[in-house]
């Protein structure tokens, strides 16, 4: 298992001494390239980052902890590809962008799914010049500060499992409340059928199969989604 880093705001004493290259740039010049990033469990800005890749952000060790089972599988030292042994400085927060999409809610205590709009922080990232999304759908659910949330992708549609043009991505808690409650939107929707669990579930719309970037989901989506929460109930009987 791996620790959290963190890098020091610039009025923060020890500052020069961890960015020595830094120390002479004005302090709103330095604070504008060092934003904080945004926690992969729980969305909240924070300035620390998995010290072993230092490419993933947490806002405390619980949530590195939570999130290890997934983000092992990409953590790569940073030692690993380093060319050389030269000290790696925190990783620079590049310009970032927000966008609004449709998505389809189904609440767990509701007859009916809804569409809202979900919030969506796109960063660039250094390696690969990529955008790279972040949809804050948290404050869409019930959920605690200390309840994360998981994902899916659906990648199939239900036409022989031929392959969705648009793949839609599935939101759903893993804590709290309402995460062992069966949703009633889907439970109706299914006439019964599907017993899905999860809290309220928010589904968003890739723009194509590379998933990188959203377009609005609408409810010609349902047909698919209930198909897939059918077959997930069925798998678990």
């Amino acid at each position: 298992m791996v620790a959290l880093g963190h890098y020091l705001a610039p009025s923060t004493p020890l500052f020069s001494q961890l960015c020595p290259a830094l120390h002479d740039l004005s302090m709103a010049h330095t604070w504008e390239h060092y934003q904080p990033q945004l926690c992969r469990v729980c969305e909240q800005p924070t300035t620390m980052w998995c010290s072993r890749c230092e490419r993933a952000w947490y806002c405390c060790s619980e949530h590195l902890v939570c999130d290890w089972p997934r983000h092992k599988m990409e953590c790569l030292a940073v030692a690993a590809i380093a060319m050389s042994p030269t000290p790696v400085e925190p990783p620079q927060s590049l310009p970032f962008t927000a966008a609004t999409f449709a998505a389809i809610i189904f609440p767990f205590d509701e007859p009916r799914p809804r569409i809202i709009h979900v919030e969506c922080l796109a960063f660039i990232e250094p390696s690969s010049s990529l955008m790279n999304w972040t949809p804050r759908v948290k404050e869409h659910m019930v959920a605690g500060p200390h309840d994360s949330i998981g994902s899916l992708t659906i990648e199939t549609g239900i036409s022989e499992g031929a392959p969705l043009r648009y793949p839609l991505q599935v939101f759903f808690t893993r804590g709290g409340p309402t995460s062992h409650m069966v949703n009633q939107s889907i439970y109706a929707l299914s006439k019964g059928q599907a017993t899905q669990a999860g809290g309220s579930i928010i589904v968003l719309k890739y723009s194509g199969t590379r998933r990188q970037g959203y377009i609005d989901a609408t409810f010609n989506d349902l047909p698919t989604l209930v198909s897939y929460f059918i077959q997930n109930s069925l798998k678990r009987r």
